[in-house]
C-alpha cells in the first residue's frame, strides 16, 4: 500500500520484549525511523487507541482500516503511529500522491515510552487520556523537528489558519469562563508566537481572497474576534498595534450604544463574583431565596433567572435593576463595572474608529442568534447591517459573516447569498484549503486552555493529522 493510501497506524500482535520494557522506562527519541513507535504494554496500547476511537478519520477508508486494526489490537501490542509518504515538499509520486492529505508527513522519529499503569488510565477522564496522548504526539513531532518541515512544506502553503477570539480580559473575566478570554499577556504571547515563528498574518477578506485564487504567502493566518465586545478596543487593539496585525472583528449589535451589559453572560459573571458566599437572593426574581453560590448553586440561580426571563419578558431596564441588585448581594458595583465596559459591546463612536487601526468591522447577527426559518435569519442579517452602517461602516464592505455560536447548517447558504455574503466562518477546528466552503470556514477558536504546544501543533498544521472529536472537525 501507498503512503498516501493510509496514515500507516499499525499494531502488530506480540509478546513483549523485556528489553524494551526495561529501556523504555523513560521517554527517549531517537532520529530515523518511518514512524512513531510506541513500544508499550497493555496500558499504554489503551492511550492510542483511545485517540484514535475518540476522534474520527478522514475518509470511509481510513475508518475501515482504523477500526479493523483496533479489533487486531492485543496485550503485549507494538503500535506504530505515522504516515509513510514520498517527500515532504510535495516531491515524488503521481500529482495525484502529492495531493493527497497523507503524502504531507513522514514522521522521522522513533518515541518509546512505557510505565503507564492500568489503574492510572482508568482513574484518567477520557479526555485528559486523549489531550495526553496528543501531547505526546505533538512533542515528538517538535522534538525531531517534523513541525518545522511540516510548517514550511508545500501542503501548509497552501493552507489558512483562520485564529478565532473572543474576549481579552479588562479585570478578571479569564478566570470566570477560560473558554471566553484570556488575559491581555496570554494574548499578547501568542502573538509574539506568531511573529517568532516567521508566520504571515494577513487580513481576513485578503487571506481568503488569496487562499481561493492559490498565491497564499507562506504560512499562512488570519485574525478574528467575535461579539464586539468592549474589551477588544480596550485590551486587544493595543496588542496588535503593537505587532502590526490587522484583524477583523464580527460585531452583534443589539447591545451597541446601550449603556447595558450582555445579560445572559453578566448574570453568570455576577453569580460567579459571589461564588463561595451564602446569599439571599429572595428580592432578585421571585422563587430566589438563600443561596450558596457554589458552582451547583450558581447553575440553579441561572436557571431561575432564565425561566423568569421567559414567562415574564422584563424589558432591558428591568433587567438592569435585576443585575444592579444581583450585583448589590454579592457585593460588587453594577455602575463601576458598567463604567469599566466588563461584558459590554462596543459602542457606535468605538466601531466607527476601528478601520482606522486596520480593523475590519463585519457581520455577526443583530441579537446574536440563528433563526431557523429564512424571513427572521434574514432579519438578523438586515438589522446587523443597518446598524453598522449608522456606526459609520460601509454597507458595501459589510459581506463577510460569522454564525453566532457556531451554528450553522447548509440551508443558510442560499440565505446568506442572497444578502450578498461572500465568506461565512464556523467554529470547527481546521485550517482552510481551496476545498473548504466559503460560507463554512473553518477556524481555530483560541482560549488560554489551549498549551503553547497545542498552539503550535495547530500553527504549524500538525495538528490538523490528529484525530479529533467529530463536532471539532471540519
Amino acid at each position: 500500500m501507498s503512503g498516501y493510501e493510509s496514515k500507516c497506524i499499525t499494531i502488530n500482535r506480540g509478546r513483549q520484549d523485556p528489553a524494551q520494557v526495561a529501556a523504555g522506562r523513560r521517554a527517549r527519541v531517537t532520529g530515523g525511523g518511518s514512524a512513531v513507535r510506541y513500544c508499550c504494554g497493555r496500558s499504554a496500547r489503551t492511550i492510542i487507541a483511545a485517540v484514535f476511537s475518540y476522534g474520527t478519520w478522514d475518509s470511509a477508508e481510513e475508518r475501515g482500516s482504523g477500526e479493523k486494526r483496533r479489533q487486531r489490537a492485543g496485550t503485549g501490542a507494538l503500535v506504530q503511529v505515522g504516515r509513510q509518504t514520498h517527500g515532504m515538499d510535495g516531491s515524488g509520486g503521481t500529482p495525484s500522491e502529492r495531493a493527497g492529505p497523507a503524502n504531507i508527513c513522514r514522521i522521522v522519529c522513533s518515541v518509546s515510552f512505557i510505565g503507564f499503569q492500568k489503574e492510572d488510565i482508568l482513574a484518567t477522564t477520557m479526555s485528559s487520556v486523549v489531550k495526553t496522548a496528543k501531547a505526546m504526539i505533538l512533542w515528538s513531532a517538535k522534538a525531531t523537528r517534523l513541525s518545522r518541515v511540516v510548517r514550511d512544506s508545500r501542503w501548509r502553503s497552501r493552507r489558512l489558519l483562520i485564529l478565532a477570539y473572543h474576549g481579552i480580559s479588562l479585570d478578571d473575566e479569564h478566570e470566570w469562563d477560560s473558554a471566553l478570554y484570556m488575559a491581555q499577556d496570554f494574548f499578547r504571547r501568542r502573538m509574539r508566537s506568531l511573529r517568532d515563528g516567521g508566520y504571515s498574518v494577513l487580513p481576513y477578506e485578503e487571506a481568503v481572497e488569496r487562499l481561493y485564487a492559490g498565491d497564499l504567502p507562506p504560512r499562512a493566518v488570519a485574525l478574528t474576534f467575535d461579539d464586539g465586545m468592549r474589551d477588544f478596543r480596550v485590551r486587544a487593539c493595543p496588542v496588535l498595534a503593537e505587532f502590526g496585525y490587522p484583524a477583523t472583528v464580527y460585531v452583534t449589535t443589539y447591545f451597541s450604544g446601550q449603556r447595558y451589559p450582555v445579560f445572559n453572560i453578566f448574570f453568570s459573571y455576577l453569580l460567579w463574583k459571589g461564588r463561595g458566599k451564602t446569599v439571599d437572593l429572595s428580592d432578585i426574581v421571585p422563587r430566589l431565596g438563600r443561596h450558596a453560590l457554589d458552582a451547583g448553586g450558581r447553575a440553579a440561580v441561572l436557571r431561575l433567572i432564565r425561566d423568569y426571563r421567559e414567562s415574564a419578558k422584563p424589558d432591558n431596564a428591568e433587567l438592569a435593576q435585576i443585575a444592579r441588585r444581583l450585583a448589590n448581594a454579592v457585593g460588587e458595583d453594577y455602575d463601576r463595572l458598567c463604567d469599566r465596559g466588563i461584558l459590554h459591546v462596543m459602542s457606535p463612536q468605538e466601531l466607527a474608529e476601528l478601520p482606522r487601526f486596520g480593523i475590519s468591522v463585519q457581520l455577526h447577527t443583530h441579537r446574536h442568534r440563528t433563526p431557523a426559518e429564512r424571513a427572521p435569519f434574514l432579519r438578523e442579517i438586515q438589522d446587523n447591517r443597518r446598524h453598522l452602517a449608522s456606526a459609520g461602516i460601509s454597507p458595501e464592505h459589510l459581506n463577510h459573516f460569522c454564525y453566532p455560536s457556531g451554528v450553522h447548517r447548509s440551508e443558510l447558504f442560499g440565505w446568506l447569498r442572497s444578502e450578498n455574503i461572500r465568506t461565512a466562518t464556523t467554529c470547527i477546528a481546521g485550517l482552510a484549503s481551496r476545498r473548504s466552503p466559503s460560507l463554512a470556514l473553518p477556524r481555530l477558536i483560541d482560549t488560554c486552555n489551549i498549551t503553547p504546544l497545542e498552539f503550535e501543533g495547530w500553527l504549524t498544521g500538525v495538528n490538523q493529522f490528529l484525530p479529533r472529536r467529530r463536532h471539532d472537525r471540519f
